[in-house]
């Protein structure tokens, strides 16, 4: 079947008698590139393959691929095409097909720039499955691994337990124990007691009697709605 392609390598010369079984050259499809990529067994759940946990779509999630030349990154955009069956060498990480389409720019009306050859190390960031009703929340707020101090109405300290199910590198989401406005307290605190006073710094005294007992500063956040979360 014909298709698009450029020559690797040739075997053949002038003369050569070229029998069923020679191998006269090395092609590379040009209409698409494919990436293996490591993924964690834990997060295998959280993005759509084909085959894999119900999805049934012949595509799945969408892969953003960057390759790092100089000034300007080569950016491309791929998807992901099935599981592959085996692990990695060490057993600890599964393996996913990437499926890039024209990375050498050469279909019509294309945007210019450079090409995305083959052998390059790229960088890939694969889009996770969307997250309804999760706050994010800023790592150092974390208290005991999974408790955060709150910052109620009546500005008194609580201690709340909180169901993580996503950590990134500075920050997790959060899908029970916090709602979207809360005042999640990101500073320490020298002697922590739930229902002790809290102010701002900054913050004013109201009236006399707290004047005599300001509380303990604290620096607080207001933890936000967060809607979706990428691996």
């Amino acid at each position: 079947m014909p298709f698009n392609s450029y020559v690797k390598m040739e075997s053949i010369e002038p003369g050569l008698l070229a029998g069923p079984q020679s191998q006269l050259a090395q092609l590379i499809g040009t209409d698409a590139f494919w990436v293996e990529a490591p993924v964690p067994l834990d997060r295998l759940d959280w993005i759509e393959i084909p085959g894999v946990n119900g999805f049934q779509g012949e595509r799945g999630s969408a892969v953003t691929v960057t390759q790092t030349t100089g000034a300007a990154p080569i950016v491309r955009k791929g998807t992901i095409l099935r599981l592959l069956p085996e692990l990695d060498t060490l057993g600890t990480q599964a393996r996913v097909l990437i499926e890039i389409e024209d990375p050498l720019l050469l279909k019509e009306g294309g945007a210019p720039g450079l090409p995305l050859l083959v052998g390059a190390f790229v960088k890939l960031e694969i889009q996770g499955k969307e997250l309804d009703h999760v706050v994010k929340v800023p790592r150092v707020a974390l208290r005991d691994g999974d408790h955060v101090w709150v910052m109620t109405p009546d500005d008194t300290l609580e201690v709340r337990p909180v169901t993580i199910v996503w950590r990134e590198p500075d920050s997790v989401f959060v899908s029970e124990g916090l709602t979207d406005g809360e005042r999640v307290i990101t500073s320490r605190l020298a002697t922590p007691e739930p229902g002790m006073k809290l102010r701002l710094p900054g913050q004013e005294t109201a009236s006399s009697d707290a004047a005599k007992a300001p509380g303990a500063a604290a620096e607080a956040e207001a933890a936000p709605e967060a809607k979706e979360a990428t691996p």
